[in-house]
């Protein structure tokens, strides 16, 4: 287990850390919330949608469950059935750190920096979006090479579904390239 936690970070890393396109790119970062609520937030997504990403291509029934910590960070535990959707439980986990002061010591902007304990490397996302009632979210990275679109239920609606996308979009993310997460009756809990 400690081998694919290692993998899926070297792998998260090298794609986010060496993505020789962005070097040539004249478009800005994406914009990120203006405040996320930490408590609100925490809590277990389910990844509706993404961009392919290499260590993700045999996940089903994906999760990201966030656990807010004093400090104002969450620790996020990603899991997945591996290869089918009651495959194998994968499990990696990581700790997201406000990159922006705390607004109000439970509150924060909407940038974060991913560290793992397991490999020296970090990474940062941005929350893009998020719904009053925290039932989705979408989620990317400033290079746009990575996108998550995620809810607090194992479905979404196809209005809301299509104005997060098309938001990516405008924002300039390859909405193309975004692949569609199982969530079907099989899948065992995570």
């Amino acid at each position: 287990m400690r081998f694919l936690t290692i993998i899926f970070a070297v792998l998260i890393c090298s794609t986010l850390s060496f993505d020789l396109s962005s070097l040539f790119s004249r478009t800005e970062p994406p914009v990120s919330a203006s405040e996320v609520d930490l408590t609100k937030y925490s809590g277990t997504w389910y990844e509706i949608a993404r961009l392919p990403l290499f260590f993700e291509r045999h996940c089903y029934c994906s999760t990201a469950t966030y656990t807010a910590q004093p400090d104002g960070s969450f620790d996020i535990e990603n899991s997945c059935r591996w290869k089918a959707p009651n495959g194998e439980l994968q499990l990696s986990n990581s700790r997201a750190v406000p990159t922006d002061s705390a607004i109000d010591g439970t509150k924060t902007t909407g940038n974060f920096e991913i560290k793992y304990s397991s490999v020296p490397f970090s990474f940062t996302y941005k929350v893009l979006a998020l719904d009053k009632d925290y039932q989705y979210a979408m989620v990317g990275t400033s290079k746009k090479s990575h996108l998550w679109i995620l809810s607090k239920t194992k479905t979404m609606s196809d209005d809301v579904y299509y104005k997060l996308v098309d938001q990516a979009l405008a924002e300039g993310f390859d909405v193309s390239k975004i692949l569609m997460s199982y969530h079907g009756p099989e899948c065992s809990e995570n």
